[in-house]
C-alpha cells in the first residue's frame, strides 16, 4: 500500500471514529467497557504495546473522566443489576512479567485498577504455549509478584493452567484446566475467583456449560456473536491505534466499526 493510500485510509478511519465517538454521547449507555491488553513492551509483536503508548492511553481514560474498576467489581455489579456504565475495565491476558515491571507503575500513577488473567502453569516461566511465531517467548509473573500485586489492588482471575484450545479437548480436561487454575490462584491470594478468560478467545456451547457447572459466575470473550454473562465482549488494544479509536471504545461504539469492517472484508 502506498503512502498516499495509507493516509487516505487513516483519514477515513479517523472520520469514522469521530462519528462513533459523537454517536456514543447520545446513544443509551450500556455496561462498562472492557479493554484487552497483553504485554507492555517495545518488541512490536502483535500482543505488545509500548509503555509510552500504554501510558498515553491511561491519560486519555483519565481525561475522559472514566472510573476504572476490576472485572470482579463489574461482575458483582451485573449480578445486582448495576452495569457500571460510566466505568471501564482494564484486563491483561496471560500474566506477563512486564505487567508488574511496566504496567503496574503506570496504573498506580493514575490510580487505576486492573484484572490480570493467569495461565497458572506457566508462572515463573516463559509463554511457550501454541502461539503465533512473531510473538516472542516472554517471561511471565511469578507467584511472589502476584501476591504483591494483589496487595496493591490488582484483581487476578483464571486463564486455565496450560493455555489450551478449550474447544478441542474433552470435558474432563476442561474441568481440570479450570479448577486447577482457579485453585492455584485462590490458594495463594485467599480470594474467590469466578471469572474466566477463554484462551485464544475460543469457546462454544459445550465449553460454556462446563464453565457454568464448575461454578464460574462469568467469562470474557473477544468478539462474541451473541453477548451474555459467559461471553462478555471486550475490545482489543491492537485495534485502538489512535486516541479517537480509544475514545470510541470508551463510549461503547467501537464494535460497530469492527462489524462494518468485517462486513466489507467478509471476515468476522
Amino acid at each position: 500500500m502506498s503512502r498516499s493510500s495509507r493516509k487516505i485510509k487513516g483519514l477515513i478511519k479517523q472520520g469514522i471514529m469521530t462519528g462513533l465517538y459523537g454517536a456514543g454521547s447520545v446513544l443509551p449507555k450500556r455496561r462498562a467497557q472492557i479493554l484487552i491488553y497483553h504485554s507492555i513492551d517495545s518488541s512490536g509483536s502483535c500482543i505488545s504495546m509500548a509503555p509510552l503508548e500504554f501510558e498515553r492511553q491511561m491519560e486519555i481514560i483519565k481525561e475522559e473522566g472514566r472510573s476504572v474498576i476490576t472485572l470482579r467489581e463489574l461482575v458483582e455489579g451485573l449480578e445486582k443489576g448495576d452495569e457500571k456504565s460510566d466505568s471501564v475495565v482494564l484486563t491483561f491476558d496471560d500474566g506477563f512479567r512486564n505487567n508488574y515491571e511496566a504496567a503496574l507503575p503506570i496504573l498506580e500513577k493514575f490510580g487505576f485498577k486492573a484484572t490480570i488473567f493467569l495461565a497458572t502453569g506457566y508462572l515463573g516461566k516463559k509463554c511457550r504455549w501454541d502461539k503465533r511465531p512473531d510473538i516472542p517467548d516472554l517471561p511471565l509473573l511469578d507467584w511472589e509478584m502476584v501476591k504483591e500485586m494483589d496487595s496493591r489492588g490488582i484483581d487476578f482471575q483464571p486463564h486455565t493452567v496450560t493455555h489450551p484450545h478449550l474447544t478441542g479437548i474433552p470435558d474432563k480436561k476442561i474441568r481440570e484446566e479450570l479448577s486447577g487454575s482457579r485453585k492455584a490462584i485462590e490458594d495463594r491470594i485467599g480470594k474467590r475467583c469466578a471469572v474466566l478468560c477463554y484462551p485464544y478467545g475460543e469457546y462454544d456451547s459445550r465449553v460454556i456449560e462446563v464453565v457454568r457447572e464448575e461454578g464460574f459466575s462469568a467469562a470474557v470473550a473477544i468478539r462474541p456473536e451473541k453477548e451474555g454473562i459467559f461471553s462478555l465482549g471486550r475490545v482489543g488494544s491492537g485495534h485502538l491505534t489512535t486516541p479517537m479509536a480509544l475514545k470510541a471504545a470508551l463510549k461503547g461504539t467501537f464494535p460497530f466499526y469492527l462489524s462494518l469492517k468485517s462486513a466489507f472484508s467478509g471476515k468476522r
